[in-house]
């Protein structure tokens, strides 16, 4: 028998919880539909002025867009006139709440993140000579089509020239060696051939004539007042008299007023002597018979002589004049004070002709303060001498013919 038969309500009880189970599976199933893959609804976006959004940061130098927070104290009309408002209509906001926030990377992971220092085991970096090879060629400095320019023949003056540099280049190669006695800077000079004399010069500096020198060193400077107040503390040690000196003078100044034997007994205590005409001649005009120590052209402002004829020069520092210097830095061997020499004076050989005698002459050179002929200023000039003579413009400078 039926229901409607039986006069009873139809029973429902038994569908509805069918229904409801299976909604509830349904609506799981969509949750965890969702929930894999993604798909979950963006929350509504916020109206209200008090959570108004930073607006989204650009992509620059590789940062990831920044996410949108609420801001801190957004402007409130509202609020200007609230309690612990301001001008912008903005009120305080408690500690924490509405700040900024950024999602930000790993600053680490940045592309201008500063460099770490390279690690130990790095291998080193490559030679230069292979960096070199690596570079790219350069592009030339002339254009491709610029012409070429080549020296075919020199002057005269030009090979010259040339042939004084070469000999510059060989001859300022000389070595130096300070001296232990008196702190004197002596001068190497290499043994050679050379012309000594002039044929246009006066009769005693004539004739021209090849002789040969063996190597020697010799004084830079001219002996000072200073080194021979030392001299005269170790002789007067010794029970020896010593050489008078000027008690007005500058230690830096020259000895003067010394004669020939005063001089070689100095230079005998420093263990050399003076040197000989050849060794000067050749200090100063370097085998190539330059006229000057510095060359063929005569400087008057690098030569402490009485060129104008003024009688105004005096006497000066055996370092001044330092253009005047020849090869190897050897000061004043043109003028300043005249300097004694080892050899007497007697004329150049002749052939066929037999040297005269001069009764105790020795030869002086270089010319001084006091000079006014520029021909008496040449590296081939000389001076006759009495060895006892003392001047106020006689000095002299000591040489070495051996190897220290």
């Amino acid at each position: 028998m039926n229901d409607a038969t039986s006069g009873q309500a139809p029973n429902t009880a038994s569908r509805i919880p069918r229904g409801i189970a299976l909604g509830f599976v349904l609506a799981f199933a969509s949750l965890g539909i969702g929930y894999l893959f993604g798909r979950r609804a963006p929350p509504p976006p916020v109206a209200d002025a008090t959570t108004a959004t930073v607006p989204e940061a650009p992509a620059f130098i590789g940062l990831p867009p920044a996410k949108a927070r609420p801001m801190r104290n957004a402007p409130d009309p509202v609020a200007a006139s609230a309690p612990g408002g301001d001008a912008f209509g903005s009120r305080p906001a408690p500690d924490g709440a509405g700040d900024i926030r950024l999602d930000m990377p790993d600053i680490a992971s940045l592309p201008f993140t500063t460099p770490r220092a390279p690690r130990s085991d790095a291998p080193p970096p490559p030679p230069a000579r292979e960096l070199a090879s690596a570079a790219p060629p350069t592009a030339p400095t002339t254009a491709p089509d610029a012409p070429v320019v080549a020296v075919t023949s020199m002057s005269d003056a030009q090979l010259r020239q040339l042939a004084d540099f070469e000999r510059e280049l060989h001859l300022s190669s000389r070595e130096h060696m300070l001296r232990a006695m008196d702190n004197a800077m002596m001068v190497r000079v290499e043994g050679t051939s050379f012309v000594m004399g002039t044929d246009d010069g006066p009769i005693d500096e004539r004739p021209a004539h090849r002789v040969e020198v063996e190597t020697f060193w010799i004084d830079q400077l001219e002996i000072s007042v200073d080194q021979a107040l030392r001299y005269n503390e170790a002789v007067a040690a010794e029970g020896s008299p010593g050489i008078a000196i000027d008690e007005n003078a500058g230690r830096d100044m020259p000895l003067v007023e010394v004669n020939w034997a005063e001089a070689e007994l100095y230079c005998e205590w420093v263990g050399g002597k003076l040197p000989t005409e050849a060794q000067w001649e050749l200090a100063a005009c370097a085998v190539d018979g330059r006229r000057w120590p510095w060359g063929n052209d005569l400087r008057p402002e690098c030569v402490n002589a009485d060129r104008d004829g003024s009688s105004s020069h005096e006497l000066s520092s055996v370092s001044s004049f330092e253009c005047g210097a020849g090869l190897g830095g050897i000061q004043h061997l043109i003028g300043n004070v005249a300097e004694w020499t080892l050899d007497p004076y007697l004329p150049y050989p002749r052939p066929g002709v037999e040297p005269e005698t001069f009764a105790s002459l020795q030869v002086a050179r270089g010319g001084s303060f006091m000079t006014r002929d520029a021909e008496l200023l040449t590296t081939h000039a000389r001076e006759s001498v009495r060895p006892g003579t003392r001047r106020p413009d006689l000095g002299f400078r000591c040489a070495l013919d051996h190897e220290p």
